[in-house]
């Protein structure tokens, strides 16, 4: 739960932003504005890892931890 929570998270902020995020994440902290996310090469993170099934359903419903919010599409 741990690594498939952090995803999610890590995701949200690369589409959003983060205003908490270090200064040399410059780019990652202003986001990327994305309307839509996706991976590539997800076959090679869940030969050893948990794949990003949580990440995907948690954001793509309207689920989060500071209230009901628009779905992203991932």
């Amino acid at each position: 739960w741990e690594f498939t929570i952090k995803c999610a998270l890590i995701i949200k902020d690369l589409m959003n932003g983060n205003p908490r995020l270090p200064e040399e994440w410059g780019e990652e902290k202003l986001g990327h504005n994305a309307i839509a996310a996706g991976f590539q090469g997800q076959r090679q993170w869940t030969d050893h890892l948990p794949n990003t099934d949580f990440p995907e359903a948690i954001l793509n419903s309207s689920f989060d931890w500071n209230g009901a919010r628009e779905p992203y599409i991932l």
